[in-house]
């Protein structure tokens, strides 16, 4: 898998869900939509984001396929930030069907971007 294009970028990530990810990329988190667990970001914690989306760019905003899209779609509305759904596990979308898949699938939804 060729992660080398990922090393750096900056990332929101929905919930912090994702940290082992971001390190073995070498990426950043830059940002939580949702800072507690199951509690939908407030509007508040939405501008503090995009305020800073706007001082130092992030590449998108990684979410699963079951997370609330309203906060995924105002970011990209009000701060140009895209945000890319990744398969969360094995299975988790059609092309993941083990777990050489399944980092690959993510891989590559990550290179192809926005």
């Amino acid at each position: 898998l060729d992660t080398t294009a990922l090393k750096g970028r900056r990332y929101f990530v929905y919930h912090d869900a994702w940290p082992y990810l971001i390190d073995w990329l070498g990426a950043q988190q830059a940002g939580t939509l949702e800072p507690v667990p199951g509690v939908p970001p407030s509007s508040q914690q939405l501008a503090k984001l995009s305020a800073l989306a706007k001082a130092q760019p992030v590449a998108a905003t990684i979410h699963a396929g079951y997370d609330d899209h309203q906060a995924v779609n105002w970011l990209v509305r009000n701060a140009g930030v895209c945000g890319i759904e990744l398969p969360y596990t094995v299975g988790g979308s059609p092309q993941a069907t083990d777990l050489v898949a399944f980092y690959t699938e993510i891989v590559n939804r990550l290179n192809k971007g926005c």
